[in-house]
């Protein structure tokens, strides 16, 4: 009789092509793994994948058990979930996914409010690059996660919904405009380095696209600090200039610790996406936090 445990076992090393990250995968440890994929062989009388150095692949049964897989534990979820909604109850676990700078200023105050009018419900919060999340969708890692722009996934069933404008606006050092007259973007872009989120930092390039598409390739990069306040620090120390959220910077500027340089051609926004697969039946939980956050939109 095949156990959906070692079922489970088996998918997670044949999504991932690797034992080690099907343990992390599975908050194990890869001997377990290995243990449950040598039982499954050894009671099935077949093996399920070629172990060669450093990469795994599944045989032609391994490939045939996968499907079966793939068409079971959908069964299982769809049988789950029909079971659940008839309950209409809001409770359990949501996993999602978020940058840091709309997770903090949009998301989390919204899980909080939804939480506290539904409160059997947890969450699971990644934060992280925006390429990190759509990789966590893209795996079904997480219910529904923030983006910037859409995801090109065509046939996957992901759905999006827009959710936040974010503007992003050039800082420099020096004290409030009515202290010190900011300077010309023309005159500091080129000449003094940028202190960035990371090395292809989403938010300098599109400012960069917007008001100097054409000359992107000849600013500097001085600093590297995966931290927004930290940014914010090393701006008003004189140690570069950055390109930030308003949102995360308007106490900053009010307070005459950095100033705001106009942009040489017209404000640059990014626009964020709400993501979530489409199911159905759709998880009952999941529907109605889609439905709240889309409610809570601007």
């Amino acid at each position: 009789m095949l156990e959906l445990n070692a079922l489970r076992h088996f998918m997670a090393v044949a999504e991932s092509r690797s034992f080690s990250r099907a343990a992390r995968k599975l908050f194990v440890t890869q001997p377990a793994v290995s243990h449950q994929i040598r039982g499954l062989e050894r009671s099935l009388g077949v093996a399920l994948f070629q172990r060669n150095p450093g990469t795994v692949a599944l045989t032609d049964a391994g490939r045939y058990l996968q499907e079966f897989c793939i068409d079971l534990f959908g069964r299982l979820t769809e049988v789950e979930t029909t079971l659940k909604n008839l309950q209409k109850s809001i409770q359990g676990t949501l996993r999602c996914a978020s940058p840091s700078g709309i997770a903090d200023t949009w998301l989390l105050p919204r899980l909080i409010a939804f939480q506290k009018a539904n409160p059997r419900v947890d969450y699971r919060v990644t934060v992280g690059r925006d390429e990190s999340v759509r990789n966590l969708l893209q795996e079904r890692q997480v219910d529904f996660g923030i983006v910037l722009d859409r995801i090109a996934a065509a046939g996957t069933g992901l759905k999006h919904i827009p959710v936040f404008e974010e503007e992003y606006v050039l800082l420099v050092p020096g004290g409030s405009g009515r202290k010190r007259r900011p300077p010309k973007a023309d005159d500091v872009v080129f000449r003094r380095p940028f202190v960035v989120v990371e090395e292809n930092d989403y938010m300098l390039k599109r400012w960069l696209d917007v008001n100097y598409p054409d000359r992107a390739g000849e600013i500097r990069i001085g600093h590297v600090v995966n931290h927004i306040p930290a940014i914010i620090t090393m701006v008003k120390a004189g140690l570069g200039m950055g390109v930030l959220p308003r949102h995360a910077v308007v106490d900053a500027i009010e307070s005459g610790q950095v100033s705001e340089v106009s942009p040489p051609k017209s404000n640059v926004t990014n626009r964020f996406f709400l993501v979530y697969r489409e199911q159905h039946p759709m998880p009952y939980t999941l529907g109605q936090a889609v439905e709240f956050l889309s409610r809570e939109a601007p």
